[in-house]
């Protein structure tokens, strides 16, 4: 898993390089997205960065499995606090999961 990292969102860029995909908010920054061809199929493997609510210069580090069509994404670890404590799903994993399906759905329509 990749770690949290301190800083804008331009250093995180400078640092890493550009992202495959930026939510429009540029909350999330999603560095990669992988498809399985195991078991099933349709499960995609997520890793990225999302913004902290509570520390404006924070990014947690986020990786979930996403199977579409669920509300939520199935697994995953985040670098944050409520993960650590609580377990999964965090916030921060349902905002990836919902940058990603947000940019699947402009993908569609501009077929």
């Amino acid at each position: 898993m990749l770690d949290a990292r301190k800083g804008k969102l331009e250093d995180l860029i400078r640092e890493l390089g550009a992202p495959e995909r930026l939510s429009t908010k540029k909350d999330v920054a999603i560095y990669s997205t992988k498809k399985s061809l195991l078991r099933i199929p349709n499960r995609v493997y997520i890793t990225g960065y999302v913004k902290s609510d509570s520390r404006p210069l924070y990014f947690h580090s986020v990786a979930i499995t996403y199977i579409p069509g669920k509300r939520t994404a199935n697994r995953g670890e985040c670098s944050c606090e409520s993960f650590e404590y609580r377990g999964f799903p965090c916030k921060h994993a349902v905002k990836m999961k919902d940058a990603y399906v947000a940019w699947l759905a402009i993908e569609r329509k501009n077929r």
